[in-house]
């Protein structure tokens, strides 16, 4: 008998109508079987009643919430290795340099350490008047974060339609002290008998200009003996050469591939309190497509 002969057979109770279905009946029973379980679970999750699709949706939504898919998070849970070598470079007073390509943990590497480690900080952001001739550019950068950061420990009560006046009061101080809002900083944390970590990120754009007068400033940041530092920068073939001069003596951390184990801990750690489970080979899978870097999904 071959497939194309047509029999009637039988086959623990359901019918058969050929001996191709015959071979497919196992297969066919355990999908009819996966399905109900499936069915049975959505009802015992969801309950019976017509607004269970509704609920399922919101379910999945809250799910998918849990993964942060875009933006640096401050409380990593991998590479804790790494974040204890780097940890233990500040301590020592050696400057930091965080490097690697786009939405690989750069910035989250540097605000999980912000975050565990220090109880003060100021974190910079591309700012300061980087087209501008370089005394200028020196005088402004990171002046409003140095600012707040006095403002938050001096005037913690300020009324809001008093903050400007405040701010002006001391951006005044530090025209008046001959000195980069920067460097009146580390003197203002002296006088106080305090240790900050000063975190520069998305300095990029500064490096692009190739004013080595700018770079070199920011390279001399290492000597502010009250701010341990940690500068964040993308990695550029074209402009290597200089950044290996300019922040010759700076320790260098590149956020590596993140481990099957890592990997498997970021997927569930959200799904703690479902019955959602991924299988290894899922998780190899992921592991595989994302080369073990956290990333936008529009870069993969």
């Amino acid at each position: 008998m071959d497939d194309r002969q047509i029999e009637k057979i039988e086959g623990e109770g359901t019918a058969v109508s050929s001996l191709s279905e015959l071979r497919h009946a196992p297969t066919k029973r355990r999908e009819i079987s996966t399905r109900q379980k499936e069915e049975e679970l959505m009802v015992k999750m969801f309950g019976p009643g017509p607004d269970k699709e509704e609920k399922m949706v919101e379910f999945f939504d809250k799910v998918a919430d849990g993964y942060e898919a875009t933006n640096p998070v401050d409380d990593s849970i991998v590479r804790l290795d790494q974040e204890e070598a780097l940890l233990e470079s500040l301590r020592a007073k050696v400057p930091i340099l965080v490097r690697g390509y786009y939405h690989v943990g750069k910035t989250s590497m540097a605000k999980t350490i912000v975050r565990r480690h220090y109880q003060n900080d100021v974190y910079l952001t591309g700012t300061g008047e980087i087209k501008a001739p370089f005394e200028e550019f020196k005088k402004t950068f990171g002046i409003r974060q140095v600012r707040q950061y006095i403002l938050e420990r001096e005037r913690p009560e300020i009324m809001d339609e008093q903050i400007r006046q405040a701010e002006r009061e001391i951006e005044k101080r530090i025209d008046e002290s001959d000195l980069s809002p920067l460097g009146y900083l580390d003197r203002y944390l002296g006088q106080r008998g305090e240790q900050a970590l000063l975190v520069l990120d998305e300095v990029m754009h500064i490096v692009g200009t190739r004013d080595r007068e700018k770079l070199n400033y920011l390279a001399s940041l290492r000597e502010l003996a009250n701010l341990d530092l940690i500068i964040i920068l993308h990695r550029s073939a074209e402009d290597e050469e200089l950044l290996g001069e300019t922040f010759a003596g700076f320790e260098t951390y590149y956020p590596r591939a993140l481990t099957f184990e890592e990997v498997n801990l970021l997927v569930h750690r959200p799904l703690e309190g479902t019955p959602i489970r991924f299988t290894p080979g899922a998780i190899r899978e992921v592991l595989a497509f994302t080369g073990g870097a956290i990333r936008d999904p529009m870069f993969l």
